[in-house]
């Protein structure tokens, strides 16, 4: 007797048609906003885009989220279109487009701190400063902290002259 290493033709079925079963229409809507997110560049074009993204479907209406007044309304001016353009590219009907002004996030790489090299500070310089501190707060400690720090400020940022 064979063994069979593949189930027959007529019971395989297509991944849309098990997968639809499995998500509910709440889950397809989030799928498609986080696909709109992606795409908001082509939805609403490059310029809006930097300035709006989409948050929430809530009832069939397109939550946005702008970063001020005028793209807020700007958006709200381009429900129709919106609307039209998510139907034509996912086939989800969405009734309206309400905007609110609020923090727009993006998806984007955090700033790589910039590492500061420890500075050796010359003992004349120091000297210096300590001579200029020296008795005009009154606490030893004070005086030579200030002293460092004013001559560190001096290393990394070069002299600055005083405006008469």
């Amino acid at each position: 007797m064979a063994i069979r290493r593949f189930p027959r033709k007529s019971s395989l079925r297509r991944a849309k048609n098990v997968l639809e079963g499995v998500v509910t229409p709440s889950l397809k809507e989030g799928i498609i906003l986080a696909d709109m997110a992606l795409r908001w560049k082509d939805i609403v074009g490059y310029k809006i885009a930097n300035y709006s993204m989409p948050v929430s479907i809530e009832s069939g209406v397109l939550v946005v989220v702008a970063s001020s007044p005028g793209a807020a309304h700007h958006v709200s001016m381009m429900g129709a279109s919106i609307a039209q353009r998510i139907k034509e590219l996912w086939g989800l009907e969405i009734k309206g487009v309400r905007s609110r002004v609020g923090k727009v996030r993006r998806n984007q790489p955090p700033r790589q701190k910039r590492k500061l090299l420890p500075v050796e500070i010359p003992k004349k310089l120091l000297e210096e400063k300590k001579k200029a501190f020296e008795g005009k707060i009154g606490r030893k400690d004070a005086e030579e902290a200030l002293a460092r720090l004013s001559a560190l400020y001096e290393i990394r940022f070069g002299r600055r002259e005083k405006k008469a």
